[in-house]
């Protein structure tokens, strides 16, 4: 049984399963071998060990399905997929690091960031951070290249990030979507809409 823990509403703090480790070690295989049979580069200059950022974001997403009562597959092969349920999913090793947009991220969608500590006692702990709006995010004094190498992006700090208790894994996009009809109705509450639709 996964072991999930809540220190505040801030962070979630997961404990993955060797056999979770290993399922999203798998996917993590399959996505880098379908990158060298259909020869893709790494997005946005990354120059580190492809297959290790598979794995890296691969359980990242796997802890944020645990975390959120989700079933999660990698969505393989499905490169325009959100990574699970109806959230987007950053991994970090670094213990404070920042959760990365890029400007071609949709606006609309919700990131998590998810801070990898290593394993112990045959667990792997995952820190879930917070969460933030991409179109929230992705402003000006977010904006940098802290590494120098001629990759910015937009890197959100902690502190801007929205407590882990309030993000909704099947529907961030349902309350856009009421508050979108609202303004097109212009009056009255909008139907009820599909958390999953």
């Amino acid at each position: 049984m996964p072991r999930f823990r809540s220190d505040s509403s801030k962070t979630w703090r997961v404990s993955l399963t060797p056999t979770q480790v290993a399922h999203a070690r798998d996917v993590a295989r399959i996505r880098q071998r379908n990158n060298l049979r259909d020869r893709r580069t790494p997005r946005y200059g990354h120059t580190g060990d492809p297959f290790l950022a598979h794995e890296h974001g691969a359980i990242g997403e796997k802890a944020v399905a645990v975390a959120c009562g989700l079933e999660w597959d990698g969505a393989i092969g499905d490169l325009s997929a959100r990574d699970v349920g109806a959230l987007q999913v950053r991994t970090t090793t670094h213990r404070q690091g920042r959760l990365i947009l890029h400007p071609a991220d949709q606006d609309g969608e919700a990131f998590i960031l998810a801070v990898l500590g290593g394993a112990t006692a045959g667990y792997y702990l995952v820190e879930l951070a917070g969460w933030i709006m991409a179109r929230d995010g992705k402003v000006g004094e977010n904006w940098c290249d802290p590494t120098g190498r001629g990759r910015p992006a937009y890197f959100v700090p902690r502190a801007a990030l929205l407590p882990m208790s309030t993000v909704r894994p099947t529907g961030a996009a349902a309350e856009e979507k009421r508050a979108e009809q609202k303004t097109l109705r212009g009056f009255g509450e909008p139907p009820e809409l599909d958390p999953l639709g």
